[in-house]
C-alpha cells in the first residue's frame, strides 16, 4: 500500500490542489494496480528501505478525508508522526553505535591498557550515553503528550496541544538527528581504522543511515523555519515556555539542578523576545540557537522528572549531571571527581 499526495484538480495550483490518497498494491481481483517502478535510487543510506521513481497510470486510489484538506492531513498526521518516528529511529541508531563502541573499548588493548581506561575514551562514551539518555526522556515525554491528546481529541485545549506537539516534534526531530550523526561518528572514532571497515561492524551503515534520517521529513533549515513561522504566527514560544514552567513546577526543590534550569528558562525567554524585534532575515539566523536551547531544556527537565520516579540507577543520575554540565552549566567543573562521574555513567567499577 502506498500513501501519497496527488493533484486532484489541475485548475488549483500549489499545495491547495493536493489531495491525500491510499493506493493498494493489488486490486480486488488480485491483479497488480496500475503503477510501475521506473528505477530505484542509489542512496547514501537506509538502503533496506527502497526509494524509487514510480509511474502511476490509471491506478486505483482512495481519497483519505476531504481532498481539499490533503496537505493539512499530511502535515498534521503523516509528516508529524514521521518526525516523531524519526527521533526514535536515530536514537536507536545512537544506542546501537554506543554499544558497539563501548564493548570494543572494553576489550581492545593499546599500550598494555584496555582503551576504556583512557580518560578521552571514557569522556567520549559518557557524553554519548548522557545525551542519548536525556534525548530519550524528551521524546518519551513527547509521545506521552501525544497519547493524552489522541485519547481526548475534542478536549477544550486540543488546538493548543496540537501546536505544542508540532513544536516538540520539530525540535526533537532536528536535535536528535543532529546529535546522533555526531555521536555515531564519535563511536566510529573509538574503533579507529576498524570503524571504517564495512565487514567489521555496523557502524559505517549506522552513520550513513542516520545522515539520511537527518535530512528525511524535513531538513534542518525546514524545521528551523517552520518553528520560526509558528512562533511569529501562533506564538508557540509562549506555549513552549509555559510547558517548560509546568515541568519545572514538578521538579522537587531538593533537586540540585532546579535553579539552573529556572535561570536558563528565563534566558531562553529573553532571547526569543530579542529575536522577535529584529528583521525576518536576522530571525532566520538566530532561530537555530534558540531551537537548540529549547531542545536541551526540555531534555534536561524531562530527565529530571524521570529520575524522581522509583529508584533510578546511579548511571542515569550521572547522565543528567554530565548533560547539565555540558549543555547548561557550560565551562563549569562542579565535580571534584570528574573521572568518577564518567565511571559512574559507564558503570565502570
Amino acid at each position: 500500500m502506498i500513501l501519497l499526495t496527488a493533484r486532484y484538480d489541475q485548475h488549483i495550483s500549489g499545495t491547495r490542489g493536493l489531495g491525500l490518497f491510499l493506493l493498494p498494491g493489488q486490486l480486488s481481483d488480485g491483479k497488480p494496480n496500475q503503477f510501475k517502478l521506473r528505477r530505484l535510487k542509489q542512496k547514501i543510506g537506509t538502503r533496506s528501505m527502497a526509494t524509487a521513481e514510480i509511474d502511476f497510470e490509471a491506478a486505483l486510489a482512495y481519497p483519505m478525508g476531504e481532498m481539499a484538506q490533503g496537505i493539512n492531513l499530511v502535515m498534521e498526521n503523516v509528516l508529524h508522526l514521521s518526525r516523531i518516528f524519526n527521533a526514535f529511529s536515530v536514537l536507536g541508531m545512537a544506542r546501537r553505535a554506543y554499544q558497539i563502541a563501548y564493548y570494543y573499548a572494553v576489550n581492545r588493548a593499546a599500550f598494555q591498557h584496555k582503551i576504556i581506561n583512557y580518560p578521552l575514551v571514557k569522556e567520549t562514551l559518557a557524553h554519548i550515553k548522557a545525551e542519548n539518555t536525556a534525548l530519550l526522556a524528551s521524546i518519551f515525554h513527547m509521545v506521552h503528550v501525544q497519547d493524552e491528546l489522541d485519547a481526548n481529541p475534542h478536549q477544550e485545549h486540543a488546538k493548543t496541544q496540537q501546536l505544542l506537539l508540532r513544536t516538540l516534534a520539530n525540535i526533537n526531530k532536528y536535535f536528535t538527528a543532529k546529535r546522533t550523526v555526531e555521536n555515531v561518528h564519535h563511536c566510529l572514532d573509538i574503533l579507529a581504522g576498524n570503524g571504517t571497515i564495512e565487514s567489521f561492524s555496523s557502524l559505517p551503515r549506522l552513520l550513513r543511515d542516520c545522515i539520511v534520517c537527518e535530512n528525511w521529513e524535513g531538513t534542518h533549515f525546514t524545521l528551523w523555519m517552520q518553528t520560526l513561522r509558528d512562533i511569529n504566527k501562533f506564538q508557540v514560544d509562549e506555549l513552549f515556555l509555559a510547558h517548560l514552567l509546568q515541568l519545572l513546577n514538578q521538579v522537587k526543590d531538593s533537586c540540585q539542578h532546579k535553579l539552573a534550569l529556572q535561570e536558563n528558562i528565563v534566558v531562553l525567554a529573553e532571547k526569543i523576545k530579542i529575536m522577535k524585534r529584529v528583521s525576518p532575515e536576522e530571525q532566520s539566523l538566530q532561530i537555530q540557537g534558540i531551537i537548540e536551547k529549547m531542545a536541551i531544556l526540555h531534555s534536561a527537565l524531562t530527565l529530571v522528572l524521570e529520575l524522581q520516579v522509583g529508584n533510578p540507577p546511579e548511571a542515569k543520575k550521572g547522565a543528567l549531571d554530565l548533560f547539565m554540565q555540558r549543555h547548561i552549566n557550560k565551562n563549569c567543573y562542579p565535580y571534584t571527581n570528574y573521572i568518577g562521574l564518567l565511571n559512574t555513567i559507564l558503570a565502570i567499577n
